[in-house]
């Protein structure tokens, strides 16, 4: 999930944007919640600059 947000932050239209974060709250919400707090602290750091975040 980081590495599609990093593609959505950095070369999506804003239209497709608004699709990709639905399908990631879609994804996110449907995770195990230890999964899930993993990938929230990972886009978080996508979100804040970081790229190429792993874990």
């Amino acid at each position: 999930l980081s590495t599609f947000m990093e593609y959505l932050l950095d070369y999506a239209s804003p239209a497709t944007r608004r699709v990709g974060e639905e399908c990631v709250r879609a994804t996110l919400a449907s995770m195990a919640p230890q999964a899930r707090q993993r990938a929230l602290k990972m886009i978080a750091k996508v979100r804040g600059g970081q790229r190429d975040v792993y874990c």
